[in-house]
């Protein structure tokens, strides 16, 4: 049994356990804490996409009363045929950027450098959004139109986390896209009631 190898998972797994949920990119400090171990190879690589399960699953099963819902009334309830709508339309941008920037992304985003940057520079960013943004006009994600749907998509697409779909193969990123849909996003802050997107 290699003792610093189980170290550094369980770091990595103190990390994004801390980051997921959070406004911040769990991705980008399993990349910046994973090559300060010297794990950022191809099995850090691998760990990187497998540690998130654990946090995919919880937020499945957090939300598993929507899912079944949404599941269980698609052919007959307009609203879950919307929010079915909704949630693929907010993960297309991110899937046609991924698949068109992909060598790019992968070549210039995700070095520890340029994700400790975007960090920061998203740190300042969320701040002045914060106090800047202008009072939401939907409240929940029954109230979503197509429009606010693929506005939600882009900027997760642009401002949040870049993650597997851009950095991984395509099949890969694809897969975790679809299940990482229920990542969450608040159309209002302080509202149970959200859309979530990757």
């Amino acid at each position: 049994m290699d003792i610093i190898l189980l170290s550094k998972a369980f770091l990595l797994g103190l990390v994004e356990g801390a980051t997921e949920f959070l406004p911040v990119s769990s991705t980008g400090h399993l990349i910046i804490v994973g090559d300060l171990l010297s794990f950022n190879d191809e099995r850090g690589k691998v760990f990187e996409i497998v540690i998130q399960l654990g946090a995919i699953l919880a937020v499945c099963w957090e939300y598993r009363a929507k899912i079944g819902h949404v599941l269980a009334s698609m052919t007959t309830e307009a609203a879950s045929q919307r929010f079915a709508v909704n949630l693929i339309l907010a993960f297309m941008p991110a899937a046609v950027l991924g698949l068109a920037f992909h060598d790019a992304i992968k070549q210039y985003l995700f070095s520890p450098i340029t994700v400790a940057i975007a960090l920061i520079v998203g740190g300042f960013a969320i701040l002045v959004i914060e106090k800047y943004a202008p009072q939401p006009d939907t409240h929940t994600v029954d109230e979503m139109d197509w429009k606010h749907a693929l506005k939600v998509g882009f900027a997760q697409a642009l401002f949040k986390k870049q993650r597997q779909a851009f950095d991984h193969p395509v099949a890969h990123g694809v897969a975790i896209h679809v299940i990482h849909i229920f990542e969450v996003v608040d159309v209002e802050h302080g509202k149970g009631d959200r859309l979530i997107v990757t």
